[in-house]
């Protein structure tokens, strides 16, 4: 469901170009998009961990952990280059 709304919000930025209210903005839609597919790669990323008692996956676990975190990061400077532009 929260690759579906990343989707979504993906949908909403290519096709609609003037927002009607600011949490419609494009800048936001961005960021919303991204948030739900770093919150999805998590949940899969915990999945996996919780599923794998014997530890043969470690390899893969620390690549999804990776990338959930460059995920996270994306959007952690998303927010901060927002907040430069406003003060």
């Amino acid at each position: 469901m929260l690759q579906q709304s990343s989707g979504i919000y993906q949908f909403i930025n290519e096709n609609f170009l003037h927002a009607p209210s600011q949490d419609l903005a494009q800048s936001t839609i961005k960021f919303l998009s991204k948030l739900m597919m770093a919150q999805s790669q998590e949940i899969f990323t915990l999945k996996v961990i919780s599923g794998d008692l014997n530890q043969l996956k470690n390899s893969l676990i620390a690549k999804l952990c990776k990338s959930t975190s460059v995920l996270y990061e994306d959007c952690y400077n998303m927010i901060n280059r927002c907040l430069h532009q406003v003060s």
